[in-house]
């Protein structure tokens, strides 16, 4: 945002392969920064026990055969987490809710940049003041990076961009594996995101799926 080109990128869905990219080389690091900080004395544990569920017992698998682009994009960041908060349950030994409140640390940290690696490398002045069709071209493509949801009503204006989710796929998958309660941490990405002195942007939300709304609404608009 501050230092980006003084256009507006063309968007394009996001790749597997630059996910899995970006979780090697930005969230893997950001998440073990935030163990070694949280859990000090439990930080091997916890890494060898994500890793060997990644690949031994992907807990991803009981969801069935799906490999439409969304869907493989939405298991790659659910079994990060499920892995994470299941090493730390059993691995590490910590109760259900602390595991969780390290999850929560994880996911806020390395959530936050992978919105603004993904969403955020546009200039907030420059889409302010391009042509309608221009920032609603702009706004489609950042919609179809959003993987993990159907949305709808997709609006674009100078001051913002709003749109609703009609369905999540991390509510869905969470439900079915047996561990809703994590649903609502991935909401926080969002709020955790626009809680950055960087990001000139406030978000308006009335409710989530996760939370057990309807539906989804977000209002992103600029931080005056």
């Amino acid at each position: 945002m501050g230092n980006a080109p003084r256009s507006l990128p063309v968007l394009r869905p996001i790749h597997p392969l630059s996910l899995g990219w970006f979780d090697l080389t930005r969230s893997g690091p950001i998440a073990l920064g935030v163990l070694r900080e949280r859990v000090p004395g439990r930080v091997g544990s916890t890494v060898l026990g994500t890793i060997r569920r990644a690949v031994f017992a992907d807990p991803t698998a009981t969801l069935g055969l799906d490999r439409s682009r969304d869907e493989v994009l939405t298991r790659m960041q659910l079994r990060s987490v499920l892995c994470l908060a299941a090493a730390l349950e059993e691995d590490a030994g910590l109760p259900r809710d602390e595991a969780r409140e390290v999850v929560r640390a994880v996911m806020r940290a390395s959530g936050a940049a992978f919105l603004l690696a993904f969403f955020g490398g546009f200039d907030a002045d420059v889409y302010a003041d391009a042509s309608p069709e221009v920032r609603d071209a702009f706004a489609s493509g950042l919609a179809s990076r959003i993987f993990n949801a159907e949305v709808e009503a997709l609006a674009a204006s100078p001051e913002g961009l709003s749109f609703e989710v009609s369905r999540c796929r991390f509510a869905d998958a969470l439900a079915t594996v047996g561990r809703s309660d994590l649903g609502p941490l991935f909401c926080e990405v969002d709020a955790a995101l626009v809680e950055r002195p960087d990001v000139p942007l406030d978000l308006h939300r009335t409710g989530t799926i996760a939370t057990g709304s309807g539906r989804c609404d977000f209002r992103f608009t600029r931080r005056v």
